[in-house]
């Protein structure tokens, strides 16, 4: 099939180029900006030259901020001109004045630092050219171990009694946690923090702008501008730019362009960018290009948010759950980007299989000064599904049971996931973890490598030797937004007299879905040369954004309801025949109605969740005894997917999707200080090589499923929970954190060096 053409490689003439002017302060109010004298075809645009509304569709993130400043880099105003090296030199002539304000930050939550406390520190102050920002190589602040951040008010070290803003919130209450925690037997407590992670796509982010010059009105109006993007929801960018020029939806055109593996990393930045393209374009009436450089690319685009979650368990005398306090903290940065859709997949995904007993959650999405964080693959669900595995094999641990067994007698009851989803297919839960612990002979290597540890508890070794450990985890997936809004999905599929097939459609589609449909065009009308073209979005319904395995899902089975209609009449009809097929979202419908404490205005979409997608992972390591770092002797996956559309493909997914979860575990260190990320982070962060991941063993639990599920983005809920128990066993400390680095290990080795009273530091 075809591939999308990457926006860089597209052609277009007489174009100008554009380049950001962004804020030298992490909070604060803009003052003015001072240029130098322009040359006349030199362009300097603020918000005050936005015609229509200066901020995106759906979220309140300015196109180009006015008068607030909320993090360090934000846009102020766009230098446009046809020369780039001439655009470069007056950009650094250019003088941003701010009146700065007191910024407030959330402590790394992973790292060296401890995590989980509000830190502060001196704003960037003063007038400094864009890209000159100060990086932030200080330490974080005065932060205490085992300081949590929770609820409204962030307690702690803030500044000058700083409170951080709560973009949404979640508290829930099922059956009585406190008469629980009064009987308990034992309590068990425990800190789970999870860090941002660069989505590190194969091309920057960035806009080609088409002037037409045959804008017109009515009927027989032409598309003004021409927005190609890369992009997972086109229908936003076209949406977002005419409500930003106070232009008729149908005057803006959206091609989306190749999206590589972009992890959810171009849902609605893209849309930003595009914006100021389309901005600078109408002002100037030229075309014109507009691509981040790698370094602002890297900088200011959005992140994996982090999160802090605090899980404290109430046990009887048999080590059964009476009941569980849940309190969670996301950072989502500096505007509000699907933040109660994050947090509440988040919740889900901590609430999940913990369905027994009573529950009380509290979870919050708060407001700080960096750059806007995001979706990344799984929506959020990633961060609470560790935190809920690392608690469940902490809870083994304790009570010196092997995880996997322990995970079969706690599984969901007929409550369903989280205790409010019931669900239409019997979890699979036993059978994964059989199926995976068979593939990885992981009851046999636990009970040797726990031998061992027990060993080396009562008998440390008299030198360091090489440590082995293996872990074992959970994960479900649903299909779609828990708020998707009203979303129609479309499809056009084309059999041309030549023989090639085109398929149309709206909805941003990465190369996966591409050669997916390429596969079932293949086996239903036999024809190779299939060509995926995006759709003008102009006259279209909002499809919403191409995520969490809806092209699978929904965009798959329209594109094959069509193939088979094709099939049915090519052989009495005249080519070219066009078949198009349409469905519409149906929240609500079926869902069941949702328990107070986790009602939302609007509703919530459970559809999708009633049927999930389940995944197990093993993973086995060995920690050298003088490197500290974690070598992976083995992954392996077992999965209940439903239909398998092609065994290939969803292997290469998943393969894919675990190289990137272990990644986050493991070595993609990032943060953020005083507001910024180091610039030596950019040539120095640390993306797996695939050749460095060994063989990853997937097994499908083939069943009688006639749908298929979402399997995409399962290794981000099971396979970093699964490496850091591995790595718990074999150094015997409960780990509770990601990204692990070896330096983490040796400080976990130092002091116990301490403790057993040696004077010897560790080997390095």
């Amino acid at each position: 099939m075809a591939g999308i053409p990457l926006l860089q490689d597209i052609p277009f003439r007489s174009t100008l180029f554009a380049l950001t002017i962004r804020s030298p302060v992490p909070k604060g109010r803009l003052l003015s900006i001072e240029s130098p004298q322009l040359e006349r075809a030199y362009t300097l645009i603020t918000a005050a030259d936005i015609p229509g509304n200066n901020e995106l569709a759906d979220f309140p993130v300015p196109i180009l901020a006015r008068e607030k400043l909320s993090y360090l880099g934000e846009p102020v105003a766009l230098l446009v001109g046809p020369d780039q090296a001439r655009l470069n030199a007056c950009a650094r002539q250019c003088r941003v004045l701010t009146d700065s304000e007191t910024p407030l930050y959330a402590a790394p939550a992973s790292g060296d630092a401890p995590p989980a406390k509000v830190v502060s520190g001196d704003a960037v102050s003063g007038n400094t050219a864009p890209g000159d920002a100060t990086s932030g190589d200080a330490p974080p602040g005065n932060t205490a171990p085992g300081d949590v951040v929770s609820g409204d008010v962030l307690p702690g070290n803030t500044v000058s009694g700083a409170e951080a803003e709560v973009f949404a919130r979640r508290d829930y209450h099922r059956g009585d946690p406190g008469a629980a925690f009064a009987g308990a037997a034992q309590v068990i407590d425990g800190v789970y923090s999870t860090g941002i992670q660069e989505h590190a796509y194969s091309e920057a982010v960035g806009a080609l702008v088409e002037y037409t010059r045959e804008g017109g009105s009515g009927e027989a109006a032409q598309p003004l501008l021409v927005i190609h993007t890369a992009t997972q929801w086109p229908y936003h960018v076209s949406h977002s730019a005419a409500g930003m020029l106070g232009l008729d939806h149908a005057m803006i055109v959206t091609e989306a362009t190749g999206i590589g593996l972009p992890m959810d990393g171009k849902i609605w930045y893209p849309s930003l960018i595009a914006c100021q393209a389309a901005l600078a374009a109408f002002i100037t009436r030229r075309n014109v290009h507009f691509l981040l450089n790698r370094e602002e690319d890297f900088h200011y685009s959005p992140k994996r948010n982090s999160s802090v979650t605090e899980i404290h368990s109430a046990l009887s005398e048999k080590g059964e759950i009476l009941g569980t306090r849940i309190d969670m903290t996301l950072d989502l940065g500096a505007h509000n980007v699907f933040a109660q859709e994050i947090l509440d997949q988040s919740c889900l995904a901590v609430m999940g299989v913990a369905g027994r007993g009573a529950l009380e959650l509290r979870a919050r999405a708060i407001r700080t000064n960096i750059p806007p964080q995001g979706p990344y693959g799984g929506f959020g669900a990633a961060q609470g599904a560790f935190a809920m595995e690392r608690h469940q094999s902490r809870i083994a641990d304790t009570l010196a049971l092997d995880p996997a067994e322990w995970r079969k007698n706690n599984r969901p009851g007929k409550e369903g996931l989280a205790g409010i989803i019931p669900l239409r297919d019997e979890a699979p839960i036993e059978q994964l973890l059989d199926t995976v612990a068979a593939m990885g002979s992981y009851y046999r290597k636990w009970a040797s490598y726990e031998l061992l540890r027990c060993r080396r508890r009562e008998t440390p070794p008299a030198r360091p030797e090489s440590l082995r450990g293996i872990g074992i985890a959970l994960g479900w997936q649903g299909s779609g937004l828990l708020y998707p809004g009203k979303t129609v999905y479309e499809v056009e599929v084309t059999l041309n007299i030549d023989g090639s097939l085109e398929i149309r459609t709206d909805m941003g589609a990465g190369q996966e879905s591409v050669d997916l449909w390429s596969g079932i065009v293949q086996d239903i009308l036999a024809v190779e040369d299939v060509r995926f073209v995006p759709r003008n979005t102009a006259p279209s319904p909002d499809a919403g954004p191409g995520i969490l395995s809806r092209n699978i899902t929904i965009l798959s089975a329209l594109i094959q309801k069509s193939c088979e209609t094709i099939r049915n009449q090519r052989f009495r009809d005249p080519l070219p025949i066009t078949v198009s097929e349409r469905c519409e979202n149906l929240r609500n419908t079926r869902a069941p109605p949702l328990p107070p404490g986790f009602d939302t205005p609007g509703g919530m979409d459970l559809e999708s969740r009633s049927r999930p997608g389940w995944g197990a992972a093993v993973v086995e390591v060995e920690i050298e005894d003088k490197s500290y770092t974690p070598s992976i002797r083995g992954i392996w996956l077992a999965v209940d997917g439903g239909s398998i559309l092609s065994e290939e493909r969803a292997r290469r997914s998943l393969k894919l999707s675990t190289i990137q979860a272990l990644g986050w575990a493991s070595r993609e260190y990032l943060e953020y200080r005083e507001g910024a990320l180091s610039p030596a982070r950019l040539s120095d962060y640390g993306i797996p090589n695939p050749g460095e991941i060994p063989l990853i063993h997937i097994d499908f639990l083939w069943n009688s499923a006639t749908e298929p599920k979402g399997i995409g983005d399962l290794p981000f809920s099971c396979v970093p929970a699964a490496y850091i128990q591995a790595i718990s066993q074999a150094i015997d400390q409960c780990c509770t954190r990601i990204p692990l680095k070896p330096s983490n290990i040796w400080e976990i080795f130092r002091q116990k060096s301490r403790e057993q009273g040696k004077d010897e530091e560790p080997e390095t």
